[in-house]
């Protein structure tokens, strides 16, 4: 299963579950993946391995599962091998946070005001 976005974003996954059944011999295997503007892959895992999604007795169980990353450069998420069944695809866009200098120019100024106020009076 491959999902695409018009625009990039920075995080995605959906809640995933999986048949852990396969034929003898054969490593289970559950991958999920985004990949850039060129579809190269920039992050891959094997989530049967490294996040295995665990519902004894339980049936339409299954556990969120997705890949999160610092800059927003994820064009599509692919979902790949073993049978698997995903809901809620959700995704996100970082938004912007102020410079440092720019908030501690925010701050300078709202107590510069407050102590204009304080000892000028009010206008």
């Amino acid at each position: 299963m491959t999902y695409s976005f018009d625009s990039p974003v920075s995080g995605v996954g959906g809640f995933l579950n999986y048949d852990p059944n396969t034929p003898s011999g054969v490593m289970p295997s559950v991958f999920i993946s985004v990949l850039g503007s060129d579809n190269s892959v920039l992050e891959t895992y094997n989530i049967f391995v490294l996040a295995p999604i665990v519902t004894p007795d339980a049936e339409d169980a299954g556990a969120f599962r997705g890949i999160l990353r610092p800059a927003k450069d994820i064009f599509a998420f692919v979902v790949s091998n073993q049978v698997v069944v995903l809901d809620d695809l959700a995704f996100t866009r970082p938004t912007a946070v102020p410079e440092p200098a720019t908030a501690t120019a925010v701050l300078l100024g709202i107590g510069l005001l407050a102590v204009r106020r304080r000892f000028m009076g009010p206008d």
